[in-house]
């Protein structure tokens, strides 16, 4: 994922026994960390204002799709809201929009070279393109794949921006990943006892997962953070 590449999610946390949140923005070569009381799209203005020159890279939550940018919506969490379709109301529509999904990331890992493409893989894309345009032409029936439709019309591009950029990636797993240890961080301990506790475990986690991604010895940078690349 290159540096104009952006993945973001977020996670509820206890701090002084209140509701926060624990935010991560990521890519291949940083990590950041912040907890907030908002769950809203004032932490993202904050960092980022409120546009972002590049791809931004999320679920579906309102607040990470206010900002200015290439938005590509998490694949993983669209089929599995299309699974939930399926199992609950036997979805055709959800069930078609699953397999284009599923198609459209078996085609990208098997583009060798995005630029340029060859003629098989130009029209595969394009391919991808025109069932999603014809899936999109009608509103579905049933209650759970309507309300899927909805929330994804006019959307159609940031659901396959990975078929248009190599360094976008197709699901937001990275920044699942990342806060995987604050979730285990949670269950174990419980809660941040001050604001402060939280903002220091905030600065030393993203010297630490920025370090590895930066192949640091992680000891050094803990005592120089000028050794992480910041360019």
């Amino acid at each position: 994922m290159g540096k104009k590449v952006i993945g973001s999610d977020e996670t509820g946390t206890r701090v002084k026994k209140e509701n926060w949140q624990q935010w991560v923005f990521q890519n291949d070569y940083f990590s950041y960390f912040k907890t907030d009381k908002s769950r809203g799209f004032d932490v993202i203005e904050s960092l980022f204002g409120i546009k972002f020159d590049g791809d931004w890279v999320s679920d579906r939550l309102g607040s990470q799709l206010k900002i200015e940018a290439n938005h590509q919506l998490c694949s993983s969490h669209l089929i599995r809201n299309c699974q939930y379709a399926i199992d609950a109301e036997k979805a055709e529509w959800a069930k078609e929009l699953k397999q284009i999904l599923k198609d459209g990331i078996k085609l990208r890992n098997s583009i060798y070279n995005f630029d340029p493409c060859s003629i098989e893989e130009f029209r595969g894309i394009q391919k991808i393109k025109k069932r999603l345009i014809k899936l999109f032409s009608k509103a579905p029936p049933g209650e759970e794949a309507k309300k899927l439709y909805k929330g994804l019309i006019g959307r159609q591009k940031q659901l396959i921006r990975f078929l248009e950029n190599p360094e976008v990636p197709a699901t937001n797993n990275g920044s699942e990943r990342a806060l995987r240890n604050r979730v285990v961080h949670r269950k174990v301990c419980g809660c941040f006892r001050t604001p402060e506790g939280a903002k220091a475990h905030d600065v030393i986690a993203s010297i630490i997962e920025t370090a590895k991604k930066q192949g640091k010895n992680i000891l050094e940078v803990l005592v120089n953070p000028f050794l992480i690349q910041t360019t």
